[in-house]
């Protein structure tokens, strides 16, 4: 499991929505909260330091290292941090849907290249009185999405916190029965059952893919929504890639996202 919480700042409000979760996080695991700010080469880092540990005090947030990070691409220095297993990325986005141009080139790159799932707070994800009660993971048929899993299932195992999975089947898709609707999420909870011991609820819900996933979170509630943020289904199935960043965008809670990758 992760053994650091870590939130880029730019001293901006925005990116500051995340220290709530991050610090619900980082006492919910018992591991330290890093702050850190990337600046440019020569940029003295005394300065920023102390503005960390300055917010730090103020907002009465766990210990942890306070990092300041003289690079001339603040992209590449986080993506190296993120290269990290045992660090898991918390920050925000902007209150637009989840593109490079709103969020930046370096949110979209931490999602793209970040080896383990990355934490991300969208601008409708509440940050008062943070509660890790359930996690919903989603999934569509496909390995691809299915990566998200293992990670959910640590997470919501080391907060205990009740695990679901959740498919979206596309209305417009070839009808099916309803047993066979459900087949594919119940044999995946089965099987994570019986190879790990996981309990694990699921459900199967029909609609537009991130209205759904939304609505689903929302009347749960769910505390994390966890998904890959690409993947390609087979017909009838949503490909989760095309929603990723609308629910992002209209989440009520934090959403873990990971980019998958072919062959693993």
């Amino acid at each position: 499991m992760y053994r650091v919480i870590t939130v880029p700042l730019d001293r901006s409000d925005t990116c500051e929505r995340a220290l709530p979760v991050a610090a619900a996080l980082a006492r919910g695991l018992d591991v330290p909260l890093e702050l850190v700010h990337v600046v440019y080469e020569g940029v003295p880092k005394d300065p920023h330091r102390g503005h960390l540990e300055k917010r730090r005090a103020a907002l009465g947030l766990p210990d942890g290292p306070s990092t300041v990070i003289n690079y001339g691409v603040p992209a590449e220095a986080l993506a190296e941090l993120a290269a990290d297993r045992d660090r898991l990325l918390c920050f925000t986005t902007h209150a637009k849907p989840l593109t490079e141009l709103v969020l930046g080139s370096v949110a979209s790159s931490l999602i793209r290249h970040a080896p383990s799932p990355v934490l991300v707070v969208g601008p409708n994800a509440g940050v008062d009185d943070v509660r890790f009660e359930s996690l919903v993971a989603c999934v569509d048929g496909t390995p691809l999405s299915e990566q998200i899993v293992q990670p959910a299932v640590q997470l919501a195992r080391a907060l205990a916190m009740k695990c679901w999975l959740l498919e979206v089947l596309d209305p417009d898709g070839l009808p099916t029965p309803d047993v066979l609707d459900t087949a594919y999420v119940h044999r995946l909870a089965d099987q994570r059952r019986a190879q790990e011991g996981d309990e694990l609820d699921w459900e199967v819900v029909h609609g537009a893919a991130a209205p759904s996933i939304v609505r689903f979170a929302q009347d749960l509630p769910a505390s994390i929504i966890a998904m890959s943020t690409h993947a390609r289904g087979p017909v009838g199935r949503v490909v989760l890639g095309s929603v990723a960043e609308s629910v992002v965008h209209r989440a009520s809670c934090p959403v873990l996202l990971q980019t998958p990758r072919e062959g693993t």
